[in-house]
Parts: C-alpha cells; sequence; structure tokens
C-alpha cells in the first residue's frame, strides 16, 4: 500500500495520488467555496445552479454496477464526501470496493461519527486501506467560512486520531491550505503525530473559476488569499518544510519552486 501511495504519477489533481477514482453520490453537503467537483458539474451541464450541489443524491447507475479488482490505487470518494446522511450508501460501496480486492485511498473531511463507523466496519481491510482526513486550517472560523457545512478541523483531527490509534494507515490532505504559510506550518505541526504516511500540501486552485465572485465576501477573501499564496510565498513554505520526512507537494506548490 505505502509503494502505491506514494508512487510517482503522470497525472495532476487527483491524479497525483491515485490510478482511479470512484464515487456514488452526487452532490457534496459541506458546499466548499472551492470544491472543484461543484465547478465541474456545472460545467458539464450536470449541475444547473451552484446552489443545488449540497443537496446529495445516490448515483444510482455507479451503485449498481459491480465491483471489479482495478490496477493501482483507488481514489474513493472524490466528488463527495461520506456524511451522517449518506453513509449508508457510501460505505457498502467502500466495503465492496475493498471486497473487490482493490487498494483504496479512503479520503474524507471526516465526522468524528463517520470515522468510527468507516474504522469499525472496515477493520477487516486494514492492509488494503489508506485513510486520507482533508485539514487545510486549524482554525474554526477559517474552515467554517471557505467549508461551510464540513466538520470543524477539531472534529476532523479528532477522526484523524481515531483512525491512528485504531490501527490504519493514515494520511493527510492539506490541500487546499487555507491561509498563508504560518497557519499551513500550525497545521503541519498538529496533525503530523497521528500521520502513519504522508502529508499533502498544496495551494488553493481555480480562485476566480470556481468561487463565486460575485459575494462579496469571498472577493475579498480571494484577493486577500492570492497574497498570501502568491509565489514567493508558496517557495517560503516549501523552505520551511522541504525536509519534513512525511511531507509530499502537490502540483499547485511544485510549480511554484519549479520542483519536477
Amino acid at each position: 500500500m505505502k509503494e502505491l501511495a506514494t508512487k510517482a504519477r503522470n497525472g495532476y489533481g487527483t491524479g497525483e495520488w491515485a490510478d482511479n477514482s470512484r464515487n456514488c453520490m452526487i452532490g457534496c453537503s459541506n458546499d466548499c467555496a472551492y470544491c472543484y467537483s461543484r465547478a465541474k458539474a456545472l460545467k458539464d451541464g450536470i449541475l444547473a445552479d451552484r446552489a443545488a450541489w449540497p443537496i446529495e443524491n445516490t448515483d444510482d447507475v455507479a451503485i449498481a454496477r459491480s465491483h471489479k479488482k482495478l490496477d493501482g490505487l483507488v481514489m474513493f470518494p472524490t466528488r463527495h464526501d461520506t456524511t451522517p446522511e449518506n453513509i449508508k450508501y457510501v460505505l457498502p460501496y467502500a466495503t465492496g470496493l475493498l471486497e473487490a480486492g482493490n487498494n483504496v485511498l479512503y479520503v474524507t473531511k471526516a465526522s468524528l461519527a463517520c470515522m468510527k463507523i468507516i474504522c469499525r466496519e472496515l477493520s477487516m481491510f486494514k492492509s488494503q486501506l489508506l485513510i486520507r482526513v482533508t485539514i487545510g486550517s486549524m482554525h474554526p472560523m477559517l474552515c467554517k467560512f471557505w467549508e461551510r457545512n464540513a466538520p470543524s478541523p477539531q472534529e476532523r483531527l479528532m477522526a484523524l486520531q481515531h483512525a491512528f490509534d485504531n490501527g490504519f494507515e493514515t494520511s493527510v490532505s492539506m490541500e487546499p491550505i487555507l491561509h498563508g504559510v504560518e497557519h499551513a506550518i500550525e497545521t503541519f505541526t498538529t496533525v503530523e503525530p497521528y500521520v502513519t504516511e504522508k502529508i499533502w500540501i498544496g495551494a488553493m486552485n481555480g480562485l476566480d473559476t470556481r468561487i463565486d465572485m460575485t459575494n462579496p465576501n469571498f472577493a475579498l477573501a480571494v484577493a486577500d488569499l492570492k497574497k498570501l499564496q502568491s509565489k514567493k510565498e508558496l517557495v517560503r513554505l516549501y523552505n520551511e518544510l522541504k525536509d519534513q520526512p512525511k511531507v509530499l507537494w502537490k502540483e499547485s506548490i511544485r510549480d511554484a519552486v519549479s520542483l519536477k
């Protein structure tokens, strides 16, 4: 699993993390302002109105499809999360992926309640499973602004610790970081003790296209974020954490510091 999780890939976005991706829901109640899946759904005509995205619907075609063993690592999910409302659909789907023999990267802005269920119900698949919790900041109000309905960062940290304490391989996505260098370093320092694998760090992408710039609060926040995550600041973040063995860099920061 470790080799699959950290091997070099030529893709970008989710393609940096896994060889395949699977989902079983359409829409995500987290309602993150920067959501790439909502932006893609709007662009592709799957979603008529961005306000409809927080309404979670089952992807009946995906759920009805039988699971097969896929080559490489399977990222699940990529366009929704596991929530108290949808876990009755999401968990059986994840179980089916694992029962088919797949190695699964399970990504979530986890609530503690959902993580307890995941760890209990998927305990027999530990050797096939890497749990990656997304935490872009440890500041509750900042997370509430950007990730309106997602669990607080403190709850996500408890969920991460629960998976760690129960013997699962754990990882963290610090993509997107929600502020500047100092906040990112604070987040890294907080989550690092509960990570067995890697911590991926990346800037917020698609600021002008994914975020509702008609909202003046978001427009002001984006202007600030462009300064906080300028090339100069991303290089500074890289220099601060480049020697940390658990850190891997997403393409947004690799491009800023000219890493291949």
